[in-house]
């Protein structure tokens, strides 16, 4: 028996590699996590919380994913970068116990098989990216969309950055600033060889690529909603007025990859410049801010292919990519910027002086008059709204988000379109962003405007009419009727409920009845499964809200 055991391994050492058959395939590892509650997972399967002891292939480089509560994902790798010492006896066997020919095939072939390579024994994993949590004192916070401003074929910044060799831990911070440094050197080199032109082609080339993917709108909607900084109460009435509106936009990409020749595999790290715009409730950007970010560690499959089938999974890429916009959001809610927009605010006194507006003896008086008092407000490249006469002498009453412009403090270009078919240049005479209201003068006369009175003349259940341009300016002047429901309160803000169908386009429109009274004014309508429910401001605040009187 024992020359049959000896004649095997002669037969092996000499037909074989030494490490390919006698380094162990498996290896003990220990991973700790430095928060309690954390779970770990490695290459997706949970080995366990707070530390994880367990026996693993060596088998290239593997996905480690830390999971705590009330943090952000952690991500990591496992990087087989070790020597062991059975493999020097191996490599010294091969170059002296075996013959020529073989003693060669060993020393090339033991160094790459990934047996040879082990992790690290021990390992601890720093958890940070601990998310925000809404106090009392703080705006909700909703997000709109992040839109990546690249192309991911063509303008993503790609670096390549080679670890240390065995036995060092790899420090990637380092290395990043490596790789940018030689990148920045080659980058300078390339625009001195082309010309002026050349560039600026492909700078508008750059400029007109979009691309934009929801789930990473999605996931910082999850985290938002899991931090309280969604309104989940009030689901109908929400405080808009102390509700901050988030837009990301992706302006730049990098992509490092680590590896060296000499190891099984390699991983890759993001980073991301983003411009987040701090919006409010009409779309407004009251502010930006630029961040860059670096994702953690990732395995990549394939670079721009999902490794999944299904159209809702997350491809290694997109998780990488949405990690890097997790840590940015972290970050956006530190600086002093975001700060200062995100404390809340009680809806202000109308501090304007009080303003006349001619009587005269036009006022409308029987809902057949009202055509004559309707007009369609247009805002460019904004769509369009609704709004009526409330003076002979060319004021125009609607919804401040019906005017709103895309930088908070300027007025952008507004046309008003008449019945007689007029399209006037408006200006915004004042306004109320708190209450959704505002006023335009138009050089022209009506003939029939809408009395506004301080008085509440409207009764539950009663019969009211509005005009407007529902959908489309092909529809202006479209009569719907309903019945007003109720007098509701939102958040300090007055809203009659109607039964009434209202839709994109009604918003600024007059609430009249059958006499001609008006009783609010067209804000807004329930979207989702409950429909044939709309709102208006009481026309009996008005007065109050922008500070006017006959």
């Amino acid at each position: 028996m024992p020359r049959l055991l000896s004649l095997l391994i002669f037969i092996a050492l000499v037909g074989n590699s030494c490490a390919l058959l006698f380094m162990p395939r498996n290896q003990n590892v220990s991973l700790t996590a430095t928060e309690k509650t954390s779970k770990i997972y490695v290459d997706g399967e949970l080995q366990g919380t707070k530390t994880a002891t367990f026996k693993t292939a060596k088998n290239g480089i593997k996905q480690v994913r830390v999971e705590t509560p009330g943090y952000k994902d952690n991500y990591y790798v496992m990087v087989p970068n070790r020597r062991q010492p059975g493999f020097w006896v191996c490599i010294v066997g091969d170059a002296m116990f075996t013959p020529v020919f073989y003693g060669i095939y060993g020393l090339l072939f033991d160094p790459k098989i990934a047996k040879s390579y082990a992790y690290q024994k021990s390992s601890k994993y720093t958890v940070a990216g601990k998310y925000a949590t809404k106090s009392d004192d703080e705006k909700f916070v909703r997000i709109t969309n992040i839109g990546l401003d690249i192309n991911l074929d063509t303008s993503i910044v790609f670096l390549n950055a080679k670890f240390p060799g065995i036995g060092n831990t790899p420090k990637t911070e380092d290395l990043v600033k490596t790789a940018d440094s030689n990148k920045q050197k080659e980058e300078d080199k390339a625009k001195k060889k082309k010309n002026k032109k050349d560039l600026e082609n492909e700078e508008n080339e750059q400029k007109a690529l979009q691309y934009d993917n929801t789930k990473f709108a999605y996931n910082i909607h999850k985290t938002l909603r899991n931090s309280g900084y969604i309104d989940t109460v009030n689901k109908v009435f929400q405080d808009n007025n102390n509700t901050l509106f988030l837009e990301g936009k992706i302006t730049k990409w990098k992509l490092y990859r680590f590896g060296q020749k000499s190891t099984y595999n390699s991983f890759y790290k993001t980073k991301l410049f983003v411009t987040w715009y701090v919006k409010n409730q009409y779309d407004e950007v009251l502010d930006s801010i630029n961040l860059s970010e670096m994702s953690g560690d990732f395995l990549l499959h394939s670079l721009y292919k999902s490794a999944s089938t299904k159209d809702d999974e997350i491809s290694p890429i997109e998780r990488m990519i949405g990690d890097a916009i997790d840590n940015s959001y972290n970050k956006l809610f530190t600086t002093a910027t975001f700060k200062k927009y995100i404390k809340t605010e009680s809806i202000p006194a109308y501090t304007e002086p009080v303003m006349s507006l001619g009587a005269g003896n036009s006022f409308v008086a029987d809902k057949s008059d009202a055509a004559m008092a309707s007009v369609i407000i247009k805002r460019k490249d904004k769509g369009h709204g609704s709004g009526f006469a409330v003076s002979k002498d060319g004021y125009i009453l609607t919804n401040y988000h019906v005017v709103a412009s895309t930088n908070a403090g300027k007025q952008e270009e507004v046309t008003v379109l008449t019945t007689s078919g007029d399209e006037l240049k408006a200006t915004v005479v004042r306004y109320n962003k708190a209450r959704d209201l505002a006023l335009l003068k138009v050089d022209k006369k009506f003939d029939k405007v809408f009395a506004i009175s301080n008085e509440k003349k409207f009764k539950p259940m009663q019969d009211v009419f509005t005009i407007g341009a529902p959908k489309s300016i092909e529809l202006g002047q479209t009569v719907t009727s309903g019945i007003i429901s109720n007098e509701r309160k939102s958040n300090n803000n007055e809203l009659l409920q109607l039964s009434m169908s209202i839709n994109f386009g009604n918003s600024g429109g007059p609430l009249f009845d059958t006499n001609g009274n008006l009783h609010g004014v067209i804000v807004s309508k329930m979207v989702g499964d409950t429909e044939g429910i709309g709102f208006a401001i009481p026309a009996y605040k008005i007065g109050e809200y922008l500070n006017l009187k006959y």
